[in-house]
């Protein structure tokens, strides 16, 4: 008798990110789980909507990091420097994908990254959301943090393996979620 694999195939890594994501170590860290598990990869641009009201608001302004001098923030600017960025964010996707051989796609939407309200990771098997570089956090030995949100899946283990292995010798962070706890009962 023939055995069947009956290991689950991943369909589907998406990476949330934004303007303030830090991409090289997002983005290894997806390409690498998309081609463990034989996926595709999804590039999720996330246009910042909170970012983008303030920039509409008459008396906005902004300092730039060089000169510390302010200037008027315009929407118009934002808005096109928001598409240059996630041009830059694809190029990057397609080129990790290119060098791992994977098949990939990409997106923008207007939204909050912190919300996952987007309805396109609902299609997804892993959900990578990219975070920021902490400015306090020394270049040499970054902090690696993982939220693993346990949902029964077979899938967690290796992938919680994989994204450990990349992780070398920096100090790690691991909150661990399982989708049966009631967390109202702690707080109370």
């Amino acid at each position: 008798m023939k055995k069947t694999n009956t290991r689950p195939v991943v369909q589907r890594v998406i990476v949330t990110m934004d303007v303030d994501s830090h991409l090289p170590s997002t983005l290894d860290l997806a390409t690498a789980l998309a081609q463990a598990k034989r996926s595709t990869l999804h590039g999720l641009f996330i246009e910042d909507e909170d970012l983008l009201g303030v920039a509409e608001l008459p008396f906005s302004q902004e300092v730039t990091l060089l000169s510390g001098q302010s200037r008027e923030l315009d929407n118009r600017k934002l808005a096109r420097s928001l598409v240059q960025v996630a041009a830059d964010y694809r190029r990057a996707l397609q080129h990790h994908a290119d060098r791992q051989s994977l098949e990939w796609s990409f997106s923008r939407v207007r939204g909050r990254k912190r919300a996952l309200e987007l309805g396109e990771e609902a299609g997804a098997d892993i959900v990578i959301i990219a975070q920021p570089v902490s400015r306090r956090q020394s270049a040499r030995q970054p902090r690696n943090r993982f939220l693993l949100a346990l949902d029964h899946s077979p899938l967690a283990l290796p992938a919680l393996e994989i994204m450990l292995s990349r992780c070398g010798d920096n100090p790690v962070e691991l909150l661990v979620f399982h989708e049966d706890e009631d967390l109202s009962e702690e707080a109370g």
